[in-house]
């Protein structure tokens, strides 16, 4: 229950975005070999919540991101923590990891090397008006 003029905020943060070229073949990992196996729930997150039902008057909110210098292999570990991954790993009896390391070795450059990543903050912000 909100009373006449609250907000309510709904906020998440989408889809890890990697720099330049790089991001394309974590794009293709994401959406295409472990995509079917995120949890139908997932479709909230990717639509930043515009799907929802919100009787509220929107307010627009600033765009935020979360950013992190990470190497490859921190990328890998985080990675490998996914829902997705976990359950390609289990139905299809194989680790999806190792063929995107192998793509996305070269573009990265030295492996140590720290990259900035971000993943995009969405708010979708209402105001209670009756």
């Amino acid at each position: 229950m909100l009373s006449p003029g609250a907000v309510l905020a709904l906020w998440g943060y989408g889809r890890m975005v990697l720099p330049g070229a790089i991001d394309a073949p974590f794009l293709r990992f994401y959406a295409e070999t472990v995509g079917p196996f995120w949890p139908a729930e997932r479709r909230l997150i990717d639509d930043a919540y515009r799907g929802l039902e919100f009787p509220f008057a929107a307010v627009s909110a600033p765009d935020f991101a979360i950013e992190v210098e990470w190497t490859l292999q921190r990328l890998m570990d985080y990675l490998s923590t996914w829902s997705a991954v976990k359950r390609y790993q289990n139905v299809i009896g194989s680790d999806p990891l190792p063929a995107l390391m192998a793509e996305l070795e070269p573009l990265w450059g030295a492996p140590e090397a720290a990259r900035k990543l971000q993943w995009p903050l969405f708010l979708r912000v209402g105001r209670h008006s009756a």
